[in-house]
């Protein structure tokens, strides 16, 4: 049972995580067009968003792309940005269950 807590808070803090970058990168990117320097207010690099998506913080992630609308017509960041949340789904859909962690049961229970 402790580690369906600390698995399921990974993911609630991982998604914290990640609408923060969603929302910093997009701040600091209007601040770079309004002339602020770039040192005031540095970009988040893009293998960091994916790594955030890859570690389970793409749910909120994908909502804050469309809240502060970042990120939506860069084809080169949403390929693999869908493709590590496709593929963290997969993971954490497997990790969960197999912790029995699912309020439903697990998905690999023998028939």
């Amino acid at each position: 049972m402790a580690v369906c807590w600390i698995l399921w808070g990974f993911i609630v803090l991982m998604n914290g995580v990640g609408w923060w970058a969603i929302r910093h990168d997009k701040k600091a990117a209007r601040a770079r067009g309004l002339g602020v320097r770039q040192s005031q207010r540095p970009r988040i690099a893009e293998r960091w968003l994916w790594g955030l998506a890859f570690f389970g913080g793409f749910p909120a992630m994908m909502m804050a792309m469309g809240y502060y609308r970042h990120k939506t017509r860069k084809l080169a960041f949403q390929v693999p940005f869908f493709v590590a949340a496709f593929v963290s789904s997969i993971v954490w859909a497997g990790w969960l269950s197999v912790a029995g962690c699912f309020p439903f049961g697990s998905l690999v229970d023998p028939i």
